[in-house]
């Protein structure tokens, strides 16, 4: 495993920003699974901000089209390793993450959970922050749906 961390911190991929968001989310899980860090209080910072630089290129890059599966993963991935940060329901990766469970049609974090485990989820390490950040993201687009239908009314 060392190996494989070591590979993956070394690694870099600037002009690929798909590969580069798939490393970090990589590193991201293996960090969480292998190493955890109790005595810290926020023991991922340096890898939360490399995950949400990544995550942000992805996102702005018009020329890639990532497959819905992968957002959900790598976002979900993200709000794991940023465990002790709230999700703004403002921020992009909160409006990102809340596009990416209307396109998959996913209503239930039984069906969302599935996603992650087809690609690289732990449930017994990830689901204490995945399922709440899930839910949030459900409470979000049924608080959106009922906006619309009120204005629709007016």
């Amino acid at each position: 495993m060392i190996s494989i961390l070591y590979r993956l911190t070394h690694l870099s991929f600037e002009i690929d920003p798909m590969q580069e968001a798939l490393r970090i989310g990589l590193l991201a899980v293996s960090s969480t699974m292998f190493m955890q860090r109790h005595f810290m209080e926020h023991p991922y910072d340096h890898l939360l901000n490399l995950s949400r630089n990544a995550l942000f290129k992805l996102h702005e890059s018009t020329s890639i089209d990532v497959p819905v599966p992968i957002v959900l993963w790598l976002t979900m991935v993200l709000y794991v390793v940023g465990a002790h940060k709230e999700p703004s329901p403002a921020e992009w990766l909160s409006a990102w993450l809340d596009e990416t469970i209307v396109h998959a049609g996913i209503e239930s974090w039984s069906k969302a959970r599935e996603i992650p485990r087809s690609i690289v989820w732990v449930d017994f390490i990830h689901d204490r922050v995945g399922e709440p950040v899930f839910e949030a993201a459900m409470l979000r687009l049924k608080n959106l749906a009922e906006l619309n239908l009120v204005r629709v009314n007016l």
